[in-house]
């Protein structure tokens, strides 16, 4: 690396390690971050200070550092080598990028392209890739989101710091109703949704009917004692204010009659309408009709959405190397 001998313990100075908060004060631009990755030593100490691969190694065999060492036949054309027992390691060792043989540039170019929302077939044309390539990154980076919803999902509604309550929006809607070629009918698929107005809370849950008891399930279990619910005229929401006793008050927008309450114009359910546009059309151009990757797609949008109006690529720097501890 410049200035630095061809074999060294570290890839950058432990102090240049960046902090989840600097990840995510961060703004790359794709010019940017092509530079940035040009030469794979750049590239190294890039990854390196974002976290995603090792910057330093300890041999599993017998716990002494390894040294990080120069060889032109190496993938990445570095590896790490254990100075006590000699055995060596790829520098991808556990990382998001260690079962892949694309370059770790183009592995974050596509990064960022799924990040910002190009489409499969764009990255496969701007990188030069397979398709098959794309369609399973695209499909690894969802499961991601996958882990990050499940695992950081919070409860919507409850009482605010005033002690008001919040206003959440439910509705459910019905999916793969119809092929998007040719129009066949196939079997569909319910999902529940829940927003909560004044923030990027989302809840997209897939339910087998959308029945009284299926609904007020997850009411209950995923909306505070406390929120203000709106819905729609649905006949299994009529009993919304009783559940648990009453620990919910509940208003009711009639959509044969009117989409905003025409007295009190804050009884509408557009934002979760608004939701289910969002989401189906994501699914026409990007998703089409292979519904084992549905969950991954509606976590996709979870995630996105509760990063609203913040950088998704520095957001899913962030996930990696949470998922993938170094």
């Amino acid at each position: 690396m410049p200035g630095r001998p061809k074999s060294t313990s570290f890839i950058v100075e432990e102090d240049e390690l960046l902090t989840d908060e600097e990840i995510l004060a961060e703004d790359w631009r794709l010019t940017q971050l092509i530079a940035e990755t040009t030469r794979i030593e750049s590239t190294l100490q890039w990854c390196a200070r974002h976290r995603l691969i090792a910057n330093r190694m300890i041999c599993e065999n017998c716990d002494d550092f390894g040294t990080l060492n120069r060889l032109s036949r190496r993938q990445d054309f570095y590896e790490w080598r254990c100075s006590h027992c000699n055995r060596s390691h790829t520098i991808r060792s556990k990382s998001i990028f260690e079962s892949s043989n694309l370059s770790l540039q183009q592995i974050l170019l596509i990064i960022y392209f799924w990040s910002n929302n190009h489409l499969q077939q764009t990255t496969v044309h701007e990188l030069n890739v397979s398709n098959h390539t794309i369609i399973e990154w695209f499909s690894l980076l969802r499961e991601l989101c996958e882990e990050s919803v499940t695992q950081f999902n919070e409860e919507l509604g409850g009482i605010d710091y005033m002690n008001n309550p919040i206003t959440v929006e439910i509705d459910e809607s019905y999916f793969f109703h119809r092929k998007y070629h040719r129009g066949r009918f196939t079997g569909g698929q319910w999902v529940f949704g829940a927003i909560e107005r004044g923030s990027n809370k989302c809840l997209l849950k897939q339910v087998p009917d959308r029945t009284r008891e299926t609904l007020e399930e997850l009411i209950n279990k995923w909306i505070l004692p406390g929120t203000n619910i709106i819905s729609d005229g649905w006949p299994a929401y009529a009993r919304i204010d009783e559940i648990n006793g009453g620990v919910y008050s509940h208003e009711i927008v009639i959509h044969q009659e009117c989409f905003v309450d025409p007295v009190d114009p804050s009884i509408h359910t557009q934002h979760i309408e608004a939701t289910w546009t969002h989401v189906k059309r994501k699914l026409k151009y990007q998703f089409g009709t292979q519904r084992e990757f549905f969950p991954s797609y509606l976590a996709e949008y979870m995630w996105r959405h509760s990063i609203l109006n913040r950088s998704p690529f520095e957001n899913m720097l962030l996930c990696i190397s949470q998922y993938y501890p170094i």
